[in-house]
């Protein structure tokens, strides 16, 4: 409906005989701005109106209703001839054809704790809310995303129960993770266990089997013989008999047998058993697991 002009009784209550009189259509005028007026007034001020026709979503408003309230429309229809009893906040009021949803008047802001409760139907979000709330709500998604039991990797030393909350232990520096079960080769690992060395010493099983023989034969070296040495009541029948040295020893040469050769074989040892590295190539990182 199109507002009109309203007009005042200046200069429209100049009774005849005057300089100026007003006449009957400039009366009629007035009256017709002032009815006009006045169902501006109602429209804009929601006032319910008996036998009055009501759309979906209209508001409506009454003196007779708790301060601070006003009525919603529900179910379109005409008000009755008589002002219904106004309810509280939340209740539904039947009126004619029309039924109302009792509201609050003056928007209220819910906080993050009424938001989070989710009882309230007719406070307010306010973007400093929305916004908080987002926050918590991302926090809590990623912390759920996390149960007791996960692991978390970065290669950042901010601890997750600063990122997402949660109660994270550093897990044991310089260990790599295996998935529990069977493993092809037959072993079972059990989630828990702990294994492996980072330096780790051979046994002799453990070594590969190498073989290393070793033989040949010494060049000649012309006419010579050797000594023999041979403790005191040690020698017997001896040939050529040793001769007693001042110690009380025998000392005998044996007979020059020409050139001759001599032969040797053996087996080689290398090796110093040292503890040999285990470690795959590695880049370090930070891990913790939750444990609540």
């Amino acid at each position: 409906m199109a507002i009109s002009k309203y007009i005042s009784t200046d200069g429209m209550l100049n009774y005849e005989g005057s300089s100026s009189p007003t006449t009957q259509q400039q009366y009629q005028e007035m009256i017709k701005s002032w009815d006009a007026t006045f169902q501006n007034l109602l429209d804009a001020g929601h006032l319910w109106q008996p036998g009055k026709d009501y759309l979906i979503n209209q508001v409506v408003e009454s003196p007779s209703m708790t301060a601070n309230t006003v009525a919603k429309v529900t179910t379109p229809g005409t008000s009755g001839i008589e002002e219904p009893t106004w309810g509280a906040v939340g209740d539904t009021v039947a009126d004619g054809t029309v039924s109302y949803l009792i509201v609050t008047k003056t928007t209220e802001t819910a906080t993050v704790d009424d938001v989070s409760a989710g009882t309230d139907q007719y406070k307010a979000i306010t973007p400093a809310v929305m916004t908080q709330l987002l926050k918590d709500i991302y926090k809590q998604a990623k912390l759920d995303a996390h149960p007791v039991g996960s692991i978390y990797e970065s290669t950042d030393s901010t601890s997750p129960s600063d990122l997402f909350g949660g109660t994270w232990e550093a897990m044991d520096p310089g260990r790599v993770l295996v998935s529990a079960g069977t493993a092809s080769t037959g072993t079972v690992y059990k989630a828990g266990d702990k294994g492996g060395e980072e330096a780790h010493k051979l046994t002799e099983s453990e070594l590969p089997v190498t073989k290393i023989t070793v033989s040949g034969t010494t060049e000649e070296a012309g006419y010579h013989r050797h000594s023999i040495i041979t403790k005191a009541n040690e020698a017997k029948n001896t040939s050529p008999q040793p001769a007693f040295g001042d110690d009380g020893d025998k000392v005998g040469y044996t007979n020059y047998d020409g050139n001759h050769a001599h032969k040797f074989s053996g087996v080689g040892q290398f090796g110093s058993g040292i503890a040999h590295s285990n470690m795959q190539p590695y880049q370090v990182i930070y891990r913790w697991v939750r444990v609540a």
